[in-house]
């Protein structure tokens, strides 16, 4: 009988002592039991570290890589480069999965081996309520082709085969901050098969502290330059400055004057 693979689970933590706990816990009562959790601690200048080493007291499965802060696309590729799993599995210190996440996403591995990655849907938790996910009708498209325009997965539930790390050179690109993720899966989605579980795995916690909530903009002009990029290369546009520009005037406040005549008429 062929022993179950191994599951690393990458968490990047950067102050997060409000949730990091309810993360980890997550993590560690999963119904699969074969995993190594890489917690990479970026820095924190909270109670993040002290929950972590507790936690690693209590379970060996757990290591940390701690010092000092670096940035999310660092902590990403240093767990990447320790990762021993055949299956590598990206986690947020602010989010908690259902108990079997793990085991559905090994199932899928098993059942398909040619895949290169794979995401899956999430439920939201915004202001004390989870809203429950729903599968967007884009995905009956070509996910190579979607890959293009926006980011496909959603970080925290992607499941890497081992093998696309070794072959494809796995690695985030610091040029692409606070969209590493999106570039990454471009990339990836090129060379390998990819799909979407149409359930969700785990709870998506929103909240101001959030990578989103603090670099929206930043966000926003970094994807705008990843799909100009994507264009370019498509012959599709001679010049996209135009177009990466676009998210330095993107905002609340723009999106709400340009609507506000929609609304009059």
């Amino acid at each position: 009988m062929t022993a179950a693979p191994l599951i690393s689970v990458l968490l990047p933590v950067y102050n997060a002592e409000p949730y990091v706990a309810a993360a980890m816990q997550s993590i560690l009562r999963q119904d699969y039991g074969r995993l190594e959790i890489i917690a990479i601690d970026d820095g924190s200048t909270d109670r993040s570290l002290e929950i972590l080493e507790r936690c690693r007291r209590d379970d060996s499965r757990v290591s940390i890589i701690s010092r000092e802060n670096r940035g999310l696309v660092a902590s990403l590729n240093e767990g990447l480069a320790v990762a021993r799993g055949e299956l590598v599995a990206r986690m947020d210190a602010d989010d908690f999965a259902y108990p079997w996440r793990l085991s559905r996403q090994a199932a899928l591995f098993a059942a398909r081996p040619e895949l290169g990655f794979s995401g899956a849907l999430v439920d939201t938790l915004r202001h004390g309520r989870v809203l429950k996910g729903r599968l967007d009708p884009v995905f009956r498209l070509s996910l190579p082709e979607l890959a293009k325009f926006f980011t496909i997965f959603l970080h925290p539930t992607v499941v890497y085969n081992r093998k696309v790390i070794s072959e494809a050179d796995l690695h985030y690109d610091g040029a692409y901050r606070h969209a590493e993720d999106f570039d990454l899966f471009r990339r990836l989605a090129d060379r390998y098969p990819a799909t979407l579980m149409p359930e969700s795995l785990l709870v998506y916690r929103v909240h101001p502290g959030s990578v989103t909530s603090l670099h929206g903009k930043e966000m926003r002009r970094t994807h705008l330059k990843i799909v100009g990029e994507n264009l370019e290369r498509q012959g599709l546009a001679e010049d996209s400055t135009d177009l990466r520009a676009v998210g330095d005037r993107v905002c609340l406040d723009t999106v709400r004057r340009i609507s506000l005549p929609c609304r009059l008429v």
